[in-house]
């Protein structure tokens, strides 16, 4: 079992019809980061029922929205999904030392969660 906390990031772009799903699959995170493209719909003001971490960054890619997203992490375990997507609700949390790279080009300086449905 986890001793540790958890920050949940999610990176978007005018994802209103998307998020609230999104985040709601996700509010068990002790921490959650949005790091937002610029939305011009109602992207941040749906994410700021959620958390007050968010950041507004205009696109640069994924790569770098990303590592940006990781760096605003406070705790050591870091969860990572799309807008698009929803965590399984039931699930396992599993540390995979091994794993480095998640990404081509973004390396994981902690460590790496992993959802496994049951």
């Amino acid at each position: 079992m986890l001793q540790n906390k958890i920050s949940a990031i999610l990176i978007t772009g005018n994802e209103e019809e998307n998020i609230r799903d999104c985040l709601e699959s996700i509010k068990w995170a002790d921490e959650i980061i949005v790091v937002d493209s610029e939305s011009t719909d109602k992207t941040v003001e749906i994410a700021k029922e959620y958390t007050d971490n968010i950041f507004i960054k205009k696109w640069e890619g994924f790569g770098k929205q990303y590592q940006f997203a990781l760096d605003q992490a406070t705790n050591e375990w870091v969860f990572n999904l799309d807008a698009d997507e929803e965590a399984p609700k039931n699930f396992v949390i599993g540390y995979y030392p091994s794993i480095q790279m998640i990404h081509p080009g973004i390396l994981l300086k902690g460590k790496i969660i992993c959802l496994v449905n049951i």
